[in-house]
């Protein structure tokens, strides 16, 4: 295929953008002269790159025609695009209608000019990104649709304890992503709590009937006292207090955090935070993550889970006292905040 021009270029990303164009601007972005013959062979230019244009008279402008059609990036990019248009989708999903309605062709278009693009992709830059093949981008457009149009979904779901799979029809209500794995959250059965299902455990999922939605049921409101996604089932949220080490203080104030009810310095530069959490779990694991220098002041119960957390990951690097340490082992120790 020839060498685009900057002219071609120009037309190809103003039709991707505005999907309509007239003659007159079509002539300023391409620059310089447009005849009436040039045109015809520029217009087969861009046919060669998949942007058909059809002419309507009564608006006189020009219409790209595969609602489908994109401006296709780098193939050595493509997996990496991919992997954030489905966190964008995810991200969508939580604003509602009428935001999604409107996104959803987009999304849709993007997804179709680059499927195919996520084998060998690259490991991911920002974030934790799912780890998707062609049949979860399949499944994730089933479910947006489904969430889109108000339509059950049926599928084959097995726990990842073990269990044996189980045929499933849900209400689908909301997507969720959490640390780069995608979740529908629906309910089985009138009355019921909605649970969440792992969009990467869901096998052979299919539309099924439309259903009346219930308007108080609330994604936001069932993840007010989640630190991540744990809903739990305590009535009463339980405040867990963090008091967290001067040099790691500053990474933890820049930022704000799930079910943060309070934060407030404390001595010698260090930081105390609390949280209002329905399950203590999520918390106490975020505190082990700093290693040592964060601690759970209270309650009790939550510390105990922290305790006890810590005394398995160490029996389970027991191994490390008896190896040979050789001066190629690194003791990583923060830094200290500027």
């Amino acid at each position: 295929m020839p060498a685009r021009s900057d002219g071609l270029i120009r037309l190809l990303r103003e039709l991707d953008s505005a999907r309509t164009i007239t003659l007159a601007h079509a002539r300023e972005v391409y620059g310089g002269g447009l005849s009436a013959a040039t045109w015809k062979r520029v217009k087969k230019r861009l046919e060669r790159e998949g942007c058909v244009l059809r002419w309507g008279a009564k608006e006189k402008r020009f219409h790209v025609v595969d609602p489908m059609w994109t401006i296709k990036p780098a193939p050595s990019s493509q997996a990496r695009l991919r992997d954030r248009v489905t966190m964008l989708r995810a991200n969508a999903a939580a604003l509602g209608s009428p935001y999604v309605d409107e996104l959803a062709p987009l999304f849709e278009r993007w997804d179709s000019q680059l499927a195919g693009s996520s084998e060998g992709a690259p490991p991911p830059v920002h974030r934790p990104q799912p780890r998707a093949d062609e049949a979860f981008y399949e499944r994730l457009t089933q479910v947006e649709c489904a969430l889109r149009d108000h339509r059950m979904i049926a599928f084959t779901y097995t726990n990842t304890t073990g269990g044996k799979p189980k045929s499933r029809q849900i209400e689908p209500y909301a997507l969720h992503e959490n640390v780069g794995r995608f979740y529908v959250w629906g309910r089985e059965k009138v009355r019921q709590a909605p649970k969440f299902f792992a969009v990467d455990l869901m096998r052979d999922v299919a539309l099924e009937d439309g259903f009346e939605a219930d308007p108080k049921l609330s994604l936001s409101d069932a993840l007010e006292h989640s630190f991540g996604m744990y809903v739990g089932q305590r009535q009463k949220p339980m405040r867990v207090v963090v008091e967290i080490d001067a040099s790691r203080a500053a990474y933890v104030r820049a930022r704000r955090w799930p079910a943060e009810v309070g934060c407030e310095d404390g001595e010698d530069g260090k930081l105390r935070i609390a949280f209002a959490v329905n399950d203590p779990q999520e918390v106490v694991s975020w505190v082990l993550g700093f290693g040592g220098s964060a601690r759970v002041v209270s309650p009790a119960i939550a510390a105990d889970l922290a305790r006890r957390a810590a005394e398995e990951m160490a029996d389970a690097h027991s191994w490390s006292r008896r190896a040979a340490k050789g001066d190629g082992m690194m003791e990583f120790e923060w830094p200290k905040e500027p």
